[in-house]
Parts: structure tokens; sequence; C-alpha cells
């Protein structure tokens, strides 16, 4: 009987590569519009873009034709007040887009998945932190301007004549009126330029830094927390393999004994089925498990059962043409011939029939074993057999010529 060799070692699960499309990629994918839509979108952003440019080189164009002889000072006021308005339209158009704006979308689109480790590494405080004091200025301000404003409504007329006289006096006498339509229609045009490209090509920007900031280390922290669920995995197997190993070494050291506890080989027997459950294609453990059931229970039924298991899962596992597959047909062989020592007639010939089929399986896998038949004391009825000696003498007749 085979009782030692190549010990397998215990399987740890396989995983997968990554190859279906992540969640977040699902998100990113559904915010993102059809080539029609992106197409309409250019459409729409080239022609804004076009009106606006016409408007300012209009404006331009009269201030300078109305003011001709200062028209650089012209020109510089409508400059000043295209970007002071044009400061005004980017502060009420900021974005303000929530941290966690993805993440929640995600979560509605499942629960338990990616999404709801993102949101377990968020409430840990995991991830990084987006600046947002523009964004809190510009509420600031916005009401600031907003309220005041309101407030003041009545004597903005005041306002913008006492302006229109101060930027007339450098454009020459009676030059009031003009200043006053500069103040108003470059600070105009510069809060709706500021607003519109703002919301058209700032907004965008942003949303994808913002997502390059989260989303891109909220899938680095998963892919970490991947890799450490998998390093702990593979270190729970080595734990359980260690633990498998010193069972088996105890298993074989009791059997050395020449008391065998029935209490001591029951509790051997219960540790090892559950070792055998976790580990299926652990070798040494299922040889050494059938052993403990036939020299400890004298129960050759379970420990033919534990060998036929072990073949199934080697089976299922395309594993039939290995050592160790060979070794548990080898000892399952003696099984039956021990149990044809305790049995006559019909049922002695099923058991010899059932033991040469496990012996010509072991020797098909690995024909040197047919030095151990010739030896093996547990195989002494099964010898008798005149397909065994048959088998035997071809198996060496095979050796003799290849060697």
């Amino acid at each position: 009987m085979v009782t030692s060799g190549p010990m397998a070692e215990s399987n740890i699960p396989h995983r997968p590569g990554k190859t279906e499309i992540s969640l977040l990629e699902r998100v990113r994918r559904e915010d993102r519009l059809s080539s029609k839509g992106q197409g309409v979108l250019r459409t729409n952003l080239a022609q804004t873009c076009g009106i606006l440019l016409v408007l300012l080189v209009a404006g331009f164009v009269v201030t300078t034709l109305q003011v001709y002889g200062h028209a650089g000072a012209a020109l510089l006021w409508a400059l000043a007040f295209l970007t002071v308005g044009s400061i005004g339209g980017f502060l009420f158009a900021i974005p303000r887009v929530p941290r966690s704006s993805l993440q929640r979308k995600a979560a509605s689109m499942t629960e338990g998945g990616p999404a709801s480790k993102l949101r377990r590494l968020d409430e840990r405080g995991f991830g990084l932190g987006i600046n947002t004091n523009l964004e809190e200025i510009s509420d600031w301000l916005t009401k600031i301007l907003v309220g005041v404003g309101l407030i003041e409504l009545r004597s903005l007329p005041e306002n913008i004549r006492r302006i229109g006289n101060y930027v007339g006096q450098g454009l020459g006498p009676d030059q009031q009126t003009v200043a006053a339509a500069i103040v108003i229609y470059f600070f105009g045009l510069g809060f709706l330029c500021g607003y519109l490209l703002t919301r058209m090509f700032l907004g965008p920007a942003f949303r994808l830094a913002d997502q390059a900031t989260t989303v891109g280390l909220e899938e680095k922290l998963e892919e970490t927390r991947a890799l450490a669920i998998a390093a702990q995995t593979a270190s729970q197997a080595v734990v359980e393999t260690t633990e498998i190993n010193a069972d088996v070494e105890t298993a074989i050291e009791e059997l050395k004994k020449t008391e065998r506890p029935p209490a001591r080989m029951d509790q051997l027997i219960d540790r090892l089925e559950a070792h055998r459950r976790l580990s299926p294609l652990h070798r040494k453990l299922n040889i050494v498990l059938g052993r403990v059931y036939r020299e400890g229970k004298d129960d050759l039924d379970s420990a033919i059962r534990v060998l036929d298991d072990f073949l199934n899962a080697k089976a299922q596992a395309n594993q039939t043409s290995d050592r160790d597959t060979s070794d548990a047909y080898f000892n399952m062989a003696c099984y039956y011939s021990q149990k044809m020592e305790r049995a006559t007639g019909e049922i002695r010939n099923q058991f010899e029939d059932k033991g040469v089929r496990a012996l010509e399986k072991s020797l098909a896998i690995l024909p040197e074993n047919v030095r151990d038949v010739n030896v093996d004391k547990d195989l002494t009825e099964l010898r008798k057999s005149q397909r065994v000696i048959e088998l035997m003498r071809t198996v060496s007749d095979t050796l003799t010529q290849s060697n």
C-alpha cells in the first residue's frame, strides 16, 4: 500500500481575470452622449461661440467709429468692463458637483457591488478631497451681489450715469452717453461670455478633473482591496495547509502505535474529514484518512469511499493521469484484496473484479507500481487472481522492452 509520496497543495480558489466591464466604466459610458448627441452639441457650441464673437467684434467696431479720435481709450474701457463682466459670469456659472455624485449614481444601479465598496471607503474617510474654496466664494459673492443689487436697484440708473460721466471724460466732449453705452454693452456681453463659456467648457473640464481625482483614486483603492483579499485568501490557504500537514503527521504517528483507542481514532477521523471537505485534492490527506479507517476502525468500506471521492475530485479537476491518481487506485486495490479475505462466492468475485480494475488503472498510469504489486502484503489475495497474474506479466514485459 502506498503511504507516502508527493503531497498535493490545497487548492486556492481560482480568480478569473477582469473581463467584465466595471461598474464605474458603465457609469462613465452612460454619462457619455451618443454620436448624434455629440454632433448636435458641437454644432450648438460653434454657433454660440460664433454669435458671441460677432457681438464682440460689432461692439469694438461701433465703439471705434463713435469715438474715432479716442479709440484707444474707448477700447481699453471696453476691454476692462468686458473682463469685469466675464468674471461675474464665471462666478455665477461655476459648477457645483457633489463629490459623491458618481457613487450615488452607481449605488442606484446595484447594491452590494463595487458601489457599496466605494461608499464604505468614503465612509471610512479614504479618498482625496476636492478643494471647493472657489465654489464657496462664488456662492457667497453671488448671494451678496444679488442681495445688494435688489436693494440698490432704484439707484442703478444714477450709478450708471455717474460711471458714464467718469468714463466719458477720457473719450472727448459730450461722450457721456457713448461711455454709458460702452459700460452697459461690454459689461453685459462679458457677463454672457463668461457664463456661457464656463457652462459649456469649464464645467465639463471641472467634472472630468473631479472624476480623475475621486473615481481614479477609488478605483485604485478598490484594486488594492481586491489584492488584499487575495493575499488574505492565500495566507489562509497556507495556514490551512500547515494545519492539514500537522494533523496528517499526527495520524501517521498514531497508526504506528500498538494501542489505538477508538475515541482517539474518531477524533482523528473528524479532523481529517473536516480538512478533506476543504481540500478534496490533497493526496496525502486522503490516503492517510483511508488508512485510519482501515487500520484504526477496520472500516474498509469507508476507506474505499474516501479514495473514490478523491478520484472523483481529481477527475473533475482534469487530473486523471498523475501519480496521485495511480497511488489512489493502488490503495483501493489493496482494500478490495483485504475484503476478498472476508468474503466467499459471488461477493468475493465482485471484490476481485473491482480490485483488478483498480489495479489495471493504477498500472496504466504508472507501470513501475508493478514491483510493489509483487511484494505488498495487502495484495496477497488479489495476487492469486489469474487476471492479476496476467496483468503483472504483461506490464513487466512492457517495462523490460522499454528498458
